[in-house]
């Protein structure tokens, strides 16, 4: 049967009394090649993203999260059995405990700034002169060039309020975390950040976070996420390394 990993660990760390995923759920087992462990336990033969376990998933490095480092590897991680992780590990042992200890003692949290389209469009527009003086000339020619040339106009003004909302956030926030990350592009999220956050100062962030829900305009709202399994800031060869990610 397939070896489906959670997470990588120090190896001296106690596995969590949490079930993983599966129907029923597959017991977590230990995978450790020197100073590092994997979380790992059966792959269903079926895995599939069902809610029942990307619910499991997360438990499971919530779990560890909370009791100290760890490299979370995100929902889907499958090798061909343990012996393939642990000659993986072999591999990586260094680089992994390396990250462990860079890590230890934190947590992430994600930013996402979220659009009201149509309040923020308005507002552009009413504040913008040269908007408003393309919007009459569109109104008044009909032409197909002066309504493109509007719609030029008011993305540029949408993609120069989104750059002022992230730089804002990024601005405020830098002091509260250690290292930051930019997310994938959302449809109607002017920013997508994640940052790296001591567990110690987890509150003083979420608190900035706050303070931040008046200052960034009309039609704008922070969602702040966390804390969460540290996905954005574990080395690349962690997913990279497994098949399914």
């Amino acid at each position: 049967m397939a070896t489906y990993v959670y997470a990588i660990i120090p190896a001296d760390d106690a596995l969590p009394d949490v079930s993983g995923i599966g129907d029923p759920p597959a017991p977590l087992r230990r995978i450790a090649r020197g100073p590092v462990a994997a979380v790992a336990g059966d792959a269903p033969p079926d895995l599939r993203a069902r809610r029942r376990d990307v619910a499991a998933h997360h438990e499971v490095l919530s779990t560890l999260a909370d009791r100290g480092p760890v490299l979370p590897l995100r929902f889907g991680a499958v090798l061909d059995d343990d012996a393939q992780v642990a000659a993986h590990l072999e591999e990586q042992a260094t680089r992994y405990a390396e990250a462990l200890e860079r890590l230890a003692g934190t947590t992430e949290f994600n930013v996402k700034a979220e659009f009201d389209l149509d309040t923020v469009l308005r507002d552009i527009v009413a504040a913008d002169d040269g908007i408003l003086a393309q919007r009459e000339k569109a109104r008044k020619s009909g032409v197909l060039d002066d309504q493109m040339r509007l719609g030029e106009l008011v993305s540029n003004a949408v993609a120069r309020r989104e750059t002022e909302v992230r730089d804002l956030l990024l601005h405020r926030l830098a002091d509260q975390a250690i290292d930051t990350q930019t997310g994938p592009e959302v449809e109607n999220v002017a920013a997508n950040l994640s940052f790296l956050v001591e567990r110690a100062n987890a509150d003083s962030f979420r608190s900035a976070v706050q303070a931040l829900e008046g200052n960034v305009g009309d039609g704008v709202w922070l969602r702040c996420t966390g804390p969460l399994p540290v996905y954005s800031f574990a080395p690349d060869a962690v997913p990279d390394a497994v098949e399914g990610t």
